[in-house]
């Protein structure tokens, strides 16, 4: 929000500006202010048009940085200080949608103190491969992405040089799956990121929540998911 000086200095432009442009001889309760002559005018008017321009300039950028602050967050970091109990409440950041399990861990993180361990489980069927998680909002209801223009999330691969699939979610419907162009490295925190455009059919201005899928079975971690 804009800050008290920026407004002041445009509401005494203002005040100043209109106060030249009527130019009329005013009573204040008792006292008689007699019209300005043209040199106070003029100096007045200056004064004042300076004030306006300065007001009106640092309250665009105050809103200007307002909308930029928007268009940047976390979408979830998994970290202890949203759980409510001492409980391993995992199901609050992630749950598991299909051959994958995921719940908190405090060994390895990229940020903070805490990521989520993914858990690919083997297929029976040979014809099947992977599994999928999905990961909550932090604050639990749909985020804003529109203004976004990446999304990246940070990943530990225990299995090595994986490209990871996503999808954005309105609610259930998690329609558009993305593969990322980038691999994970094996044992090392690698930054993955997907640009928003790849996801044209979905409700940006109501994302819910991220599906993970990875082909091969093994051990993921993840942290960190933010968007830009």
């Amino acid at each position: 929000m804009p800050q008290s000086v920026e407004v002041l200095a445009l509401l005494i432009g203002t005040i100043l500006i209109i106060t030249v442009i009527v130019n009329k001889e005013i009573y204040l309760y008792d006292i008689k202010i007699p019209k300005l002559n043209r040199e106070r005018r003029v100096y007045i008017l200056l004064f004042g048009i300076i004030l306006f321009c300065i007001g009106i300039s640092d309250y665009f950028n105050s809103i200007k940085k307002c909308f930029a602050r928007q268009s940047s967050g976390i979408f979830q970091n998994f970290e202890p200080y949203y759980i409510t109990s001492n409980n391993d409440e995992s199901e609050t950041f992630c749950r598991d949608i299909w051959f994958a399990s995921c719940q908190l861990n405090q060994k390895i993180v990229h940020g903070g103190k805490q990521s989520i361990k993914i858990t690919i489980k083997k297929h029976q069927n040979t014809k099947e491969n992977g599994g999928t998680i999905r990961i909550f909002s932090l604050s639990k209801n749909p985020i804003d992405l529109s203004f976004a223009k990446s999304i990246s999330i940070w990943i530990n691969d225990k299995v090595g040089n994986n490209t990871i699939e996503l999808s954005l979610c309105n609610g259930d419907i998690c329609l558009e799956k993305s593969w990322s162009t980038a691999k994970s490295i094996k044992n090392k925190w690698t930054e993955i990121t997907w640009p928003t455009s790849n996801f044209q059919k979905t409700d940006m201005k109501n994302v819910t929540a991220m599906e993970i899928y990875e082909y091969h079975d093994g051990i993921y971690y993840i942290d960190d998911v933010t968007w830009h």
